[in-house]
């Protein structure tokens, strides 16, 4: 197989560097981990070998985020967030032609790749996530926060308990199709998160799927119901500061 040329997206100001492997019926868009560069993947024969197995099915689509490999570099006093990170897969896919595409999420990739399929759904076909960590029922900790813990509080509908994880000044942004990743409803402070609690807490049945710590950040995927059979698919991304959650981003995806 022929090596591909390296492109360019532009996202904002930042240009992401991208390749597009083979021609197959399908797009795959590939998520990287912490570290990657489009140019070294070709020099690891294990690495290479993957490269063109997946570009032997499907037309591969392959990306160093922001920061990292070919892609711009960034203020590192000012790092991106996960949401602006998650926009660069958007602007790769609008660059390369893909309208709809399977999202491989590997690693430190895989909250972006949960992220985008939670915000456009309608463009993701497949969401596949290799090495990414799972929760369930097993415990795993950021800092002083236990994804277990979460979880139970989470799935009993224990608004109260909940509260008591948060910052007096927490900061809870909510993306759905009302209120897009530019404009998210913003509620600041415990009081807000408390009443937020209390409504949904009492209106849907929740089931937490999987979790993810590193550090001080950590993510989960979480699925809900109404009484009425409707259901919504929540992504949730933390972060802590003195073991108490100081800012949380939650994008939710209705099934109608």
């Amino acid at each position: 197989m022929k090596l591909p040329g390296t492109r360019y997206a532009r996202s904002g100001e930042v240009r992401i560097a991208y390749q597009v492997v083979g021609n197959g019926p399908i797009d795959l868009v590939f998520v990287p981990g912490f570290i990657s560069n489009l140019d070294v993947h070709w020099e690891d024969p294990g690495y290479a070998h993957l490269l063109r197995r997946l570009g032997s099915f499907a037309r591969l689509i392959q990306l160093d985020k922001r920061g990292t490999g070919l892609s711009d570099r960034v203020d590192t006093h000012a790092l991106p967030s996960l949401e602006t990170r998650m926009d660069d897969v958007r602007a790769v896919m609008d660059a390369a032609g893909s309208g709809r595409a399977a999202l491989l999420g590997a690693s430190e990739g895989g909250p972006m790749a949960i992220l985008f399929a939670a915000t456009h759904p309608q463009r993701v076909r497949a969401l596949i996530l290799y090495a990414v960590g799972a929760g369930g029922d097993k415990a795993m900790h950021a800092d002083r926060i236990d994804i277990a813990a979460l979880k139970r509080a989470i799935e009993t509908r224990d608004a109260r308990t909940m509260a008591g994880f948060y910052a007096d000044d927490a900061l809870l942004r909510i993306i759905d199709c009302d209120n897009p990743p530019s404009r998210p409803r913003e509620l600041k402070g415990k009081g807000a998160i408390v009443s937020y609690y209390d409504d949904v807490c009492s209106r849907l049945i929740h089931s937490m799927e999987s979790g993810i710590a590193d550090g001080e950040r950590l993510a989960f995927t979480q699925a809900c119901a109404y009484p009425d059979g409707t259901r919504v698919f929540c992504a949730a991304m933390i972060e802590l500061a003195g073991g108490k959650i100081s800012k949380q981003t939650v994008v939710q995806a209705w099934d109608a």
